[in-house]
Formats: structure tokens, sequence, C-alpha cells
């Protein structure tokens, strides 16, 4: 159950990574850190830097963009979408859902297919190989278990 005291920090939260300083339209950029839900043994393969995310309001609609990572997916995949109804804690788009508390995004990617052998190729052509290409394969593996591939996304420089 999210308080009241959540939701304010939220609010600020929100207000404060989506503040304009320009345009309306105009797509602010910022840093968030994404996890992959992973045991313990793969945890330092499992965290990526998400350098890309952008988002911006317009008529009081949110929206955001950013790029999964390329060890997770084999190839180029953006992700975007926009604040619903509520305008304060989900984001939809036709690849993810995200729902946001204190700045940290629960992501799902319902539908999103991915290819493990793309994974692989891409983690290769890195000169990754190996127990360490193993691994990150397992985290891969731990991406996609539940069917619909999920991640936390943590924005600004929150990252437990």
């Amino acid at each position: 159950m999210i308080t009241i005291a959540q939701k304010t920090i939220f609010a600020l939260i929100t207000a404060t990574l989506f503040s304009l300083h320009a345009y309306a339209s105009d797509w602010q950029r910022m840093n968030a850190d994404y996890e992959v839900p992973a045991p313990a043994e793969l945890s330092e393969f499992a965290r990526f830097k998400i350098n890309d995310l952008r988002v911006r309001e317009e008529d009081g609609v949110r929206e955001f963009k950013y790029t999964l990572p390329r060890e997770l997916t084999g190839r180029e995949v953006e992700v975007s979408g926009r604040t619903t109804a509520d305008g304060e804690t989900i984001f939809s788009g036709q690849e993810a859902k995200l729902e946001c508390v204190n700045a940290v995004c629960r992501v799902k990617y319902p539908g999103l297919e991915l290819d493990r052998n793309e994974v692989e190729q891409f983690l290769t052509s890195k000169s990754i190989g190996g127990a360490e290409l193993g691994k990150r394969l397992d985290v891969f593996d731990n991406f996609v278990r539940a069917g619909d591939p999920e991640g936390v996304l943590y924005l600004g420089d929150y990252f437990p």
C-alpha cells in the first residue's frame, strides 16, 4: 500500500525530474540505472547504466524514452511510453509498463520478443567469453524468465 507520504515524495521527485526548463516539448536527458532481478552471484552482471533516458511533459502528459542495454537484447530496443490517466505512478507504451514509487520503477515489457542467440552473438562480438559469458547469459535468462521480460529502473542518482 502506498502511503500519502510516499505519494508526496514521488510527486516531488517527478516534479524535479520532469520539470521544464525551456519549452514544453523539449526532451530532458538524465541518467538512470537498470537492474535485472537475479541471484546474488549474478549481481555484478545484472546492473546496467542507462545514459539516454529522455523525459518531457506536454499538456500535462509525461513521456519517456530509453534504450534497453544490448547485453539484454542483442540489438537496439528503444522503449517509450506516457503517463496514464492518474498521471502519477504508471507509464505505459507499446513496449513497456512502468510503475514508479520514490524514483524506483518496476518495468515489464509485455510481448517483447528476445532471442538468446542474438544476445550471445552480441556478447561474443565484445570479446566476452568463458565463465563471464555464461553468467551474462544467465542474467538474460532471468530477464525473460517470467515470459515477459522485466526489471527495475532507478532514476537519478538513487541506486541501492
